[in-house]
């Protein structure tokens, strides 16, 4: 494949760069950088990100990046003087702005982005619901063995990003002489779901199977227990449940299975799902990395919806958390790949979510309010549909509304990646609502977490001290200093553009009072 480079041109099939002279000879560190840095397309190249890609993770001084890097220039008739082409952005990395790609109102091609054919539907994924057994005689299980799967297939059907096999389809292999996952493994099924249902003291005990069937690994497994006298509310548990783990599991494990496979060998199926492993680390080097996928993503499918969707959320993060020198293009960025998401599928719970969080960069809170709520009536087991909607209350100063949708994103997913978030905004609230004790306690547990942000760091600063428990404050203080210098409460509120005044100049004063600059 060509990139242009203004007079240059890279051609990653031959290896070689090419100039108004002919080729160009290049060390192969220098080749490795300069092929990053034209696929990231004109985004920050972090020193962390460009040591894994180019040296392999390890250990690299400042002087051999240095060195390589005025190699890369020299070739390209660039010094560190003018930076014609590779720019430097002091303490964060480089970027490539020669002849910059252009960023329309929406997404499309550009002279350093490989054209590919898109990839059809049918390359992603399907699963099968199988019937569940029933363990026992008790007739009563009927309406949980049968009506369980009835649920789950409506369920996931709104979900959109994963095909699922029809119920008159599955339902056919309960009484088929072969194996159920034989048989919907021929009926094209990459993943089968199978339970049982059985009677154990006072109550039901439903045990589900998720499994890989090109493989035939268990990917996930759980019991789940329920009443006997409300089969109904235990079937609207099970299965809200069940929904909510599958969003983790299947994304989990088809990323698994993508990082086998070579970069220029993945499909969009597994381009996106790589790319949803780094958008919820929270850096702005996984963020970039994120970018890169789902724009491959999207250039494989151009009917990708859910890439689209998880593009403006990546473009929304790096508005926020101020990750690029033009907030404004990022802010038109998280809006056209929102359209975009809308236009191609506008029931995808995913696309009515990032529309939603859109409108809180836009300062228009109250005109996403209507998006959030479609994401969580379109499916309503979407443990983040309901984080962003309670996210948006509480920048609101609405403690009530958030604390709900806390709770019941919390309840549906457990184990999200993006649970240190729902912690933050329940603390804020708990704060908010006279609880001052509670909000400490989960504001360390969201401050707590591995990929913790500065919003996450500065908000348990801001809680502790507030609540008089100054010794944790002084503790957050330092970790967040050690990890953002730069820290200062005019980051915090465009990371957090709270709406209600008298929530922001309270977390402000608590901030002030730490040692927090403005």
């Amino acid at each position: 494949m060509i990139y242009r480079l203004g007079r240059f041109s890279l051609d990653t099939d031959r290896a070689e760069l090419s100039g108004p002279r002919g080729p160009v000879g290049l060390e192969p560190k220098a080749y490795d950088l300069l092929r990053l840095l034209v696929e990231r397309q004109g985004r920050l190249v972090t020193r962390e990100e460009a040591i894994a890609a180019v040296w392999g993770g390890r250990f690299i001084s400042d002087a051999a990046i240095s060195t390589v890097l005025k190699m890369l220039r020299k070739a390209l008739d660039d010094d560190g003087k003018t930076q014609r082409v590779i720019r430097t952005i002091h303490g964060r990395g480089f970027r490539l702005v020669a002849e910059p790609p252009a960023r329309p109102h929406l997404p499309e091609e550009n002279s350093a982005v490989p054209d590919r054919e898109p990839v059809p539907w049918a390359s992603r994924p399907s699963l099968a619901i199988l019937p569940f057994r029933r363990i026992g005689a008790s007739d009563i299980l009927e309406m949980v063995a049968d009506g369980l799967p009835a649920d789950l297939i409506s369920g996931i059907s709104r979900l959109r990003w994963l095909r699922v096999l029809a119920q008159e389809t599955t339902f056919r292999l309960r009484d088929t002489d072969h194996l159920p996952h034989s048989a919907a493994a021929r009926l094209g099924a990459t993943y089968a779901l199978c339970g049982t249902v059985e009677v154990v003291g006072g109550g039901t005990l439903t045990s589900i199977e998720l499994s890989d069937l090109r493989t035939g690994a268990v990917v996930w497994a759980e019991q789940l227990e329920g009443r006997l006298d409300d089969l109904h509310q235990t079937r609207a548990a099970i299965s809200a449940a069940v929904l909510a783990a599958l969003e983790i599991q299947i994304p989990l494990n088809e990323a698994l299975r993508a990082r086998t496979c070579p970069t220029e060998q993945l499909d969009a199926w597994g381009a996106y799902h790589l790319g949803l492993q780094h958008i919820f680390r929270f850096t702005e080097a996984d963020n970039a990395i994120a970018t890169g996928y789902l724009e491959r993503a999207t250039r494989l499918d151009q009917h990708f919806a859910s890439a689209f969707a998880a593009l403006s959320f990546t473009s929304y993060q790096m508005a926020a958390m101020q990750w690029t020198p033009d907030r404004n293009q990022a802010i038109r960025q998280t809006q056209a790949y929102a359209e975009r998401s809308l236009e191609l599928d506008p029931l995808d719970p995913f696309a009515n979510l990032v529309e939603g969080r859109l409108f809180l960069l836009l300062n228009r809170p109250e005109d996403g309010q209507l998006w959030l709520d479609r994401s969580v009536q379109l499916s309503p087991s979407y443990a983040k549909g309901y984080y962003s909607r309670g996210f948006a209350a509480m920048l609101a100063g609405r403690v009530g509304d958030c604390l709900a949708d806390m709770e019941r994103a919390m309840a549906l997913s457990p184990l999200d990646p993006m649970l240190c978030a729902m912690q933050t905004c329940k603390a804020i609230a708990l704060h908010v609502a006279g609880r001052p004790d509670e909000a400490v306690i989960w504001a360390n547990k969201g401050a707590r977490a591995p990929h913790a942000h500065i919003a996450m760091l500065m908000t348990a600063v801001a809680v502790c001290q507030l609540a008089g428990d100054h010794a944790g404050a002084r503790t957050w203080k330092a970790v967040l200093r050690s990890r953002y210098p730069d820290a200062s409460l005019r980051r915090f509120f465009t990371v957090l553009p709270f709406t209600d005044a008298a929530l922001r100049s309270l977390l402000g004063r608590g901030l002030q009072e730490a040692g927090i600059p403005g």
